[in-house]
């Protein structure tokens, strides 16, 4: 678990601006993006057809806990001036961090539905079928319990394994999506996260 805040808390400050180039390996990169932007867009107002009002509870719980992990961090002595910048930046950060962890809970829960497991689907694939996915009553059901529990719980129950080496290629899986879900929501005002000023804490509606 401390693996996973400390990526939380470091992640949004990596994001790095790239040169553009006209080589043919950028212009596909971009393409790429693109594609992947489209992508996203329609995985989240899939989500939000579907699980709006479950979607604002889990993101308000999220926020909530992500919070209380900030003020965990400012008690610590230690190191208090560095420790207090993190637990500053993870608050800034905290709403539009609890709106990717909540879409990144629901992509795994419906990987595991449709393939029984969220390790070896390619991304493409797997949003397209979840956002041309059918609900049975069931189904529906399972991913609202998923999103309003607990999210250690969560993770202990889809991330942490007796096998070290299946629980740490979950937290790689778990950790990139994250990572790149956040960037989408950080850097696209289209899907409702915002930042006014440099010093703002986001967001998100």
């Amino acid at each position: 678990m401390k693996k996973i805040l400390t990526f939380f808390i470091l992640m949004f400050f990596c994001f790095g601006v790239l040169a553009e180039t006209e080589t043919n390996e950028n212009i596909q990169k971009i393409i790429n993006a693109e594609s992947a932007d489209s992508q996203v867009k329609k995985l989240d107002k899939f989500f939000i057809q579907h699980f709006a009002s479950i979607r604002k509870k889990c993101e308000s719980n999220l926020t909530i806990d992500l919070k209380k992990r900030a003020k965990k961090i400012m008690e610590v002595k230690d190191n208090r001036e560095g420790l207090e910048a993190h637990a500053n930046k993870l608050i800034i950060i905290s709403p539009v961090l609890a709106r990717a962890g909540c879409i990144v809970k629901f992509r795994i829960e419906m990987e595991k539905i449709l393939f029984g497991t969220f390790l070896k689907t390619e991304e493409s694939k797997i949003f397209n079928q979840i956002i041309n996915h059918k609900f049975k009553d069931a189904e529906k059901n399972t991913i609202k319990e998923a999103l309003l529990l607990a999210h250690d719980i969560w993770i202990i129950q889809n991330i942490k394994s007796i096998n070290k080496n299946l629980a740490n290629e979950r937290n790689t899986k778990f950790n990139g999506l994250t990572e790149g879900l956040l960037g989408f929501y950080v850097n696209i005002p289209e899907l409702g996260c915002n930042q006014k000023n440099d010093n703002d804490k986001f967001s998100c509606k």
